[in-house]
């Protein structure tokens, strides 16, 4: 789990005892932090080189206040010539997704007019979630301006602790593979024990192994087995920059297709020497990444009345898998002032999904006479047994299809499950008005559920 941004554009700003440099960050996941990684340039190295981990005040300020610190000594700073990536011990705090951090470079106060310089990224910089800050007075006041984004990571609590020796990180290792199939193509995403940028070769046509042999005293011994990688093409991660996980896309990869794929990867923009294992997959079949889930029975209220034909249930009016618009509604008759609301039952979805990234509930309605502004429309949502309803809409005379989302299952605040999905119910709020020579009515043609499925292994 990390945040990151390893640019491709880099320049240098100094940084002295009383002139601070701060990368703030937001992460997205929450962690144990363990390693930050900075890269600074050192022409007449300072004596020590300090790189704090602190909070954000609401207004982007770092705090002053150390969560944790790490001290680059000046035999670091000099044994290596420039610029340097520096791997920072950041240990025993607990980092929670979407509360503000900042990195903050510094040269103690004890050791004046000295000068280090830290790489950067110019402005507009590449990490979306935070900034590059300075301070003119030793951390007291911040100018927020966006200087652009740092060479920095920030990690922790990853599946393998990140190898122990201190940077260049020059290597890397696939720590997992974990497959997201859909009904045509898949998705890999690969772990590894540091950040890097991985790009994926693939081919479906079998490697190839080829023994070779040595002379010992005269003789012909068996040696090493190379393997040919042939007819292969290349898939770069989603990810931007340097990651700890790393995404894959392929799109084409059918239902009892078997592939064959390696990973080369950068490390601080540098090419590793060597690259991963040879890893063979078999697609095996999986349902669409999106799954809409239609009307199939009533639910559990169905209080919209005055239907035709009048049965109490009103679930094939909304089934709509296309929108047939008035052939098939569920309205509201203008006969008085209120409203009502039915909940439908809905399609179960295939066992397997794995993760699920959202729910997204859809009705599409209009409304029928004048005063528009009485008229409003609400959609609805039961599980766990707790009926949730969305915010108000209102509409004219023409049909709109209207969305409410859901990242999460509202009863629980946690990510959506299989079982949940199973007992789902849908379903509308509909209002009518009733004036001195004007009515007006709500319409409903179509309801139904789209589940978005997520991409298994770590984080999205």
């Amino acid at each position: 789990m990390s945040e990151a941004n390893y640019p491709e554009t880099q320049d240098q700003m100094g940084f002295t005892d009383n002139l601070y440099l701060a990368q703030t960050f937001t992460p997205r996941e929450s962690h144990e932090s363990l390693y930050a990684t900075v890269k600074l340039y050192a022409m007449i190295p300072p004596h020590q080189v300090e790189v704090a981990l602190q909070y954000t005040t609401p207004a982007g300020w770092p705090t002053g206040i150390d969560l944790a610190v790490h001290k680059i000594g000046q035999t670091w700073l000099e044994f290596y010539p420039p610029p340097r990536t520096h791997q920072c011990k950041i240990e025993g705090v607990r980092i929670v997704a979407g509360i503000g951090y900042a990195l903050v470079l510094r040269i103690p106060p004890a050791y004046v007019y000295e000068t280090c310089h830290a790489v950067f990224e110019p402005p507009p910089g590449h990490y979306p979630r935070g900034k590059l800050i300075r301070s003119l007075d030793q951390g007291h006041t911040w100018d927020t301006t966006d200087l652009g984004d740092l060479f920095f990571a920030e990690w922790g609590n990853p599946p393998l602790t990140p190898i122990k020796t201190d940077p260049p990180l020059n290597n890397f290792a696939v720590i997992d593979l974990a497959y997201t199939h859909w009904d045509i193509g898949l998705v890999i995403r690969v772990p590894t024990n540091v950040p890097c940028h991985l790009t994926c070769y693939c081919t479906d046509k079998q490697p190839g192994k080829h023994q070779t042999s040595r002379i010992v005293r005269g003789v012909a011994m068996p040696w090493h087995t190379y393997f040919c990688f042939v007819a292969w093409h290349v898939v770069e991660q989603s990810e931007y920059g340097s990651t700890l996980y790393h995404t894959f896309d392929f799109p084409d990869w059918k239902e009892g297709q078997t592939r064959w794929f390696t990973f080369k990867g950068e490390v601080d923009l540098q090419d590793v020497p060597s690259v991963g294992p040879i890893f063979k997959h078999t697609h095996p079949g999986g349902s669409p990444r999106y799954l809409p889930l239609y009307p199939i029975a009533p639910g559990d209220l169905t209080r919209i009345w005055n239907q035709t034909p009048i049965t109490g249930q009103h679930w094939d009016k909304v089934d709509d898998i296309i929108p047939d618009e008035d052939a098939t509604i569920v309205w509201m008759a203008a006969y008085w002032n209120g409203k009502e609301t039915d909940l439908y039952t809905l399609t179960t979805p295939p066992a397997g999904l794995g993760k699920i990234e959202r729910v997204t509930i859809y009705a599409r309605w209009r409304r029928q006479g004048g005063y528009a502004y009485f008229i409003d429309f609400w959609h609805k949502l039961k599980t766990h047994g707790a009926i949730y309803t969305g915010p108000p809409y209102q509409s004219g005379g023409s049909y709109q299809t209207i969305a409410w989302v859901h990242p999460t299952n509202p009863f629980t605040g946690d990510p959506w499950t299989q079982a949940e999905l199973a007992t789902l119910q849908a379903g509308i709020t509909l209002e009518t008005y009733l004036g001195v020579g004007t009515a007006s009515s709500g319409i409903c043609t179509q309801v139904y559920a789209l589940v978005t499925r997520g991409i298994n292994g770590g984080p999205d």
